[in-house]
């Protein structure tokens, strides 16, 4: 069995896990504020929703859907811009059937623990979002 050693945190272990940077979003959007606004929002809700089922199977050792979710997750990330946990979830999506499972769980609350602060930076970014918009209406 592989044994981790601290590169495999490289994705958790640093001060720009909570960076987000919305260029991916903001050249997807065309420049639609309202677009943007909306995406952040969903995407924020899916990946609540998401997370709370990868807890799931998480907690269940379910490793093909842990997989399969890790994947779903990894994809939302661009919308929001964010490196750290892109990495964190591609690296639970590949992770090799002889490695040390227990990586999984290890990752999955070191993107717990991350998520809250993130999440905060994308609210945000979506009141931002709201006061421009209040700001335009007649």
């Amino acid at each position: 069995m592989n044994q981790m050693t601290n590169q495999d945190f490289d994705c958790v272990d640093n001060d720009s896990n909570f960076n987000i940077d919305l260029s991916y979003l903001k050249e997807f959007s065309h420049g639609d504020r309202a677009f943007e606004k909306e995406m952040l929002e969903s995407s924020v809700t899916e990946i609540e929703e998401k997370l709370l089922l990868l807890e799931k199977y998480v907690n269940g050792k379910n490793y093909e859907h842990i997989k399969a979710v890790a994947h779903s997750l990894k994809s939302l990330m661009p919308i929001l811009g964010n490196q750290h946990l892109y990495q964190c979830f591609y690296k639970i999506e590949h992770y090799e059937e002889e490695m040390d499972k227990s990586f999984i769980e290890q990752y999955f609350y070191f993107i717990i623990k991350n998520w809250n602060e993130i999440k905060r930076k994308v609210e945000q970014k979506i009141e931002v979002y709201s006061i421009e918009y209040e700001c335009v209406l007649p």
